[in-house]
């Protein structure tokens, strides 16, 4: 593999790993000239904190990054001595103890006389290629990350501090070290299930909740497992699932199944709920919607997937296909003050008519929203 650039590399071996972790940037303020009098900024002067990790920064990922968003953040070069100046500028990319750089960047510039900054972004800075002001008949050297940290970015990005180290000096003499931008990497982005705990029994109106890292927005999958059935197929099936969005680590399940509310916004309910969960087994997963704000781009973290069985619930559902329990549910509900439950005592529901044709759970649900309340309820065998 060409490694020409530390661009090609880093799309290669660590966009995964670095796309999205907490982190703050910490420039150090001080400012350094070089002998000439050419004068050297890290810009901004102040920390910048991001909850993700920016990966438009490095100039990496997708080609649709808003990099305009970094146009303050960088190097910041003023020459106001009077005549143009050669400076050569070296950067190099360290973890705190490991050079990343097997060849770090170094360039040499043409400062124009002018009161008015020259800004360099850290994108350029690693793509020298795109960087103006070089100087006539001097090639760049490009920075070549080292393969030994090739492999340690396959294991993840370590936590701790990262430290782009900038010298410069007057060409030709080599330069010396100026100013660091500081990053610290505090944590991943982690999602992990509390409970119900996997392998645990519940009732069938169970409450959900997890613990998370690096975001703040989920969506809590439930799927009723089918004998012999994967989790991840029952998961991804639409027919035997609910997804509820939030944005807390907690969810309460209710008598009839979600609805919304409270925070929580339902995105599909295809489970059957009587007035809770029927009896059986269930999984779970968390998943944990992140969005940089910088670029816009999105990121999904899911947990680890958990199953718990439901037992005494006393819903089943019979092989005509409808949930007596259910549509009793239903009925008293729509019925007050008439305990439709002793009264239909002993019967099973094989069928649904509405003036005489056949009809569906939904269609009778609807029905008996337009019901008065003030109706008169008969049962007839």
């Amino acid at each position: 593999m060409k490694k020409s650039s530390i661009l090609d590399q880093i799309r290669l071996t660590a966009f995964i790993v670095l796309a999205f972790a907490v982190f703050s940037f910490q420039p150090l303020s001080a400012q350094c000239n070089t002998p000439s009098g050419v004068v050297i900024n890290v810009r901004p002067d102040a920390p910048l904190q991001f909850q993700f990790f920016p990966v438009s920064l490095l100039g990496v990922g997708r080609s649709d990054a808003n990099l305009s968003a970094f146009q303050n953040f960088g190097i910041q070069i003023t020459n106001t001595t009077g005549s143009d100046k050669d400076i050569t500028l070296e950067v190099e990319l360290t973890d705190g103890s490991t050079s990343m750089f097997e060849r770090n960047l170094q360039v040499t510039m043409t400062i124009p006389n002018s009161p008015t900054p020259i800004f360099i972004g850290v994108p350029q800075l690693l793509n020298p290629r795109n960087l103006s002001y070089k100087k006539t008949g001097l090639t760049p050297q490009n920075p070549r990350i080292s393969d030994a940290y090739i492999k340690k970015l396959k294991g993840g990005l370590p936590s701790g501090t990262f430290e782009f180290r900038i010298s410069t000096s007057d060409y030709p003499t080599a330069p010396s070290y100026c100013k660091s931008i500081v990053i610290q990497v505090l944590a991943g982005a982690t999602v992990d299930v509390i409970m119900p705990a996997n392998g645990s029994t519940v009732s069938s109106l169970p409450q959900f909740q997890w613990s998370a890292v690096g975001g703040q927005k989920f969506k809590l999958t439930l799927a009723k497992l089918k004998p012999n059935q994967t989790q991840e197929d029952a998961l991804n099936n639409s027919s035997q699932r609910a997804i509820i969005e939030l944005g807390s680590t907690s969810y309460q399940t209710t008598a009839g199944g979600p609805t919304g509310g409270g925070g929580a916004t339902l995105i599909e309910n295809n489970l059957a709920w009587n007035p809770g969960l029927l009896d059986g087994e269930y999984c779970y997963r968390v998943t944990m919607v992140q969005r940089d704000p910088i670029t816009g781009t999105q990121n999904l973290v899911n947990s680890n997937i958990a199953n718990f069985t439901v037992s005494g619930s006393g819903g089943t559902i019979n092989t005509s296909g409808l949930n007596t329990d259910e549509i009793i549910g239903l009925l008293t509900a729509a019925a007050k003050g008439v305990n439709i439950a002793d009264l239909l005592k002993g019967y099973s529901a094989f069928s649904i008519e509405i003036n005489g044709t056949a009809a569906t759970v939904d269609e009778l649900r609807t029905k008996l929203n337009d019901i008065s309340a003030s109706a008169k309820w008969s049962i007839k065998p």
